[in-house]
C-alpha cells in the first residue's frame, strides 16, 4: 500500500465524523478537538483531493456527490477496525461492560441500585464512565450509553429507558410556604427546568432564581434548605424516599427521557443481562 497517496487518517476521521453527525461542532466534540481543527482538516482534504467533500444543506453538513463514496468507505473501514479492536479486548466475556452515563444519573439513580444488579447477575462486571458528551461507542470501546434528552443520536440504536419528568423538591422546612415566596434552584445546562417553572406559573418575574451547574448541586442546595429545586424525579427518588426532600404534587409530562443507546450489531450475554436489568428497574421506578 502506498501510504503517500492516502490523506492523513486524522483528516479522514474528521471528514467521516462530520458526515455521520451532520455537524462540524458535533464532530469536534466526538473527536475531542476544536471546531477550527475539524474545519482545517476538511479544507486540507478538499485541497488534496481537488474538490469539496462536504456542503451545508439546510443547516446540516452532508457529503457532496464526490465525497459520499469516500465517507461510506471511511465509516465502513473505521467500523471494521473498531470491531477488530473490540474483539481483541473481549476475553471470553471476562471484560467488564463499559457503560457511559451522565454523572447525575450514575450518582442518583444507578449507584443506589447496584447491589440489586449484582444479586441478580453476579457475573456482570461494570466499568462506569460518567460524562455528559456522547462519542462513538465503536471508537471508544463502550458497550452502552445512557443519556438525557429527546433522542435522535445518529449511529446508535435507541430505546427510552425512563421518563425525565420534572418535579419541584424542597427540604421539609419549606412545606406550606407559598410558591411565590420560595427561592428557586435550577440547572444552568438544563433550561427546560426554568422554562417549565415559568410556564406553570411557579417562577415569576419577581422570583429569586439561583442557577447551578448541575443536578447534584441543585439537589444538595434543596436538601440544605436553600430553596426549591426543579429536577427530574428519577434523580430525587432516593432523597424523597429517605424523607430528606419532599415534593409538590405536580410534575411535567414532556418528551425528555433517559435514553439507552447501544451499538448496532450483536451483544455479549452479559450486556443483554444488564439491559434486561435496567429495563426492569426502570419499570419498577415508574410504578
Amino acid at each position: 500500500m502506498d501510504w503517500r497517496s492516502i490523506p492523513s487518517l486524522a483528516a479522514l476521521r474528521a471528514f467521516e465524523a462530520v458526515v455521520r453527525l451532520g455537524s462540524v461542532s458535533r464532530a469536534a466534540d466526538e473527536l475531542n478537538v476544536t471546531h477550527a481543527a475539524v474545519s482545517q482538516h476538511l479544507r486540507k482534504l478538499a485541497d488534496e483531493l481537488g474538490e469539496p467533500l462536504v456542503i451545508r444543506d439546510g443547516g446540516v453538513m452532508v457529503a457532496t456527490e464526490a465525497g459520499a463514496p469516500l465517507a461510506a468507505a471511511c465509516s465502513a473501514g473505521f467500523a471494521q477496525i473498531a470491531d477488530a479492536v473490540h474483539a481483541l479486548r473481549d476475553t471470553g466475556g471476562a471484560r467488564p461492560i463499559r457503560l457511559t452515563t451522565t454523572p447525575s444519573f450514575a450518582e442518583f439513580w444507578l449507584m443506589p441500585r447496584l447491589a440489586r444488579l449484582w444479586r441478580a447477575y453476579p457475573d456482570v462486571r461494570l466499568s462506569i464512565t460518567p460524562e455528559t458528551g456522547l462519542s462513538d461507542l465503536r471508537s471508544d470501546g463502550h458497550d452502552l450509553a445512557i443519556r438525557y434528552g429527546r433522542g435522535g443520536w445518529p449511529g446508535f440504536e435507541e430505546e427510552r429507558l425512563l421518563p425525565a419528568d420534572l418535579a419541584v423538591v424542597m427540604a421539609p422546612s419549606w412545606v406550606g410556604t407559598p410558591t411565590e415566596d420560595l427561592p428557586w434552584l435550577t440547572e444552568t445546562t438544563a433550561p427546560e427546568a426554568l422554562n417549565w417553572g415559568r410556564a406553570v406559573g411557579l417562577i415569576t418575574a419577581q422570583s429569586v432564581v439561583q442557577e447551578l451547574p448541575n443536578p447534584a448541586m441543585v439537589l444538595a442546595g434543596a436538601r440544605a434548605g436553600a430553596g426549591a429545586g426543579i429536577v427530574p424525579i428519577a434523580l430525587a427518588e432516593a432523597d424523597l424516599n429517605a424523607g430528606a426532600l419532599t415534593r409538590l404534587p405536580m410534575q411535567s409530562c414532556g418528551d425528555l427521557s433517559y435514553i439507552l443507546l447501544r451499538r448496532p450489531g450483536g451483544m455479549r450475554p452479559q450486556v443483554k443481562d444488564l439491559i434486561r436489568w435496567l429495563r426492569a428497574e426502570a419499570r419498577a421506578a415508574q410504578v
